[in-house]
């Protein structure tokens, strides 16, 4: 059985504070991705929020985002949660993704959706939370936290 995972982010941004964000993970067998468009600051927050859980494993680091309507709720794409796991120290990234936004339109024939989780080592995300905030520095465009699938 293949217990590997992997956890991707990959961030493009035009410099006025938008940015396209697609996120990967890969557990065991699994695969999936979603894609949002998200404000730099989302991201900014999201590193210092890893990066502080990576340090204490306590508390939380979230990103979420998608595709809004003004008729209708958010459906997001990317819905990641990263969180304390046991007693020694590792840490648990979930995340629901889909390629499309729910609809109800019957031209979209197929959403694909994904929940996976993989259990990462604090180093490691350590790692991957500085990749994480050299990005809106301009100075990276993608952070990948390998790990062991949740599975």
């Amino acid at each position: 059985m293949n217990r590997e995972g992997e956890f991707r982010v990959a961030v493009s941004h035009d410099y006025d504070g938008d940015c396209s964000v697609d996120v990967t993970i890969v557990a065991g067998s699994f695969q999936g991705s979603g894609h949002a468009w998200l404000n730099i600051r989302d991201i900014t927050e999201f590193a210092q929020a890893v990066q502080n859980l990576a340090t204490t494993s306590k508390g939380q680091a979230v990103l979420r985002g998608g595709y809004a309507s003004n008729d209708r709720p958010t459906h997001p794409t990317v819905d990641v949660n990263l969180r304390p796991h046991g007693s020694r120290g590792h840490l648990l990234v979930t995340a629901e993704l889909a390629s499309d936004p729910i609809s109800l339109d019957a031209q979209i024939f197929v959403v694909s959706r994904i929940t996976g989780g993989i259990i990462v080592e604090p180093a490691a995300l350590a790692r991957f939370a500085q990749t994480l905030t050299d990005i809106p520095k301009g100075t990276g465009t993608e952070a990948v936290v390998r790990g062991e699938s949740a599975a």
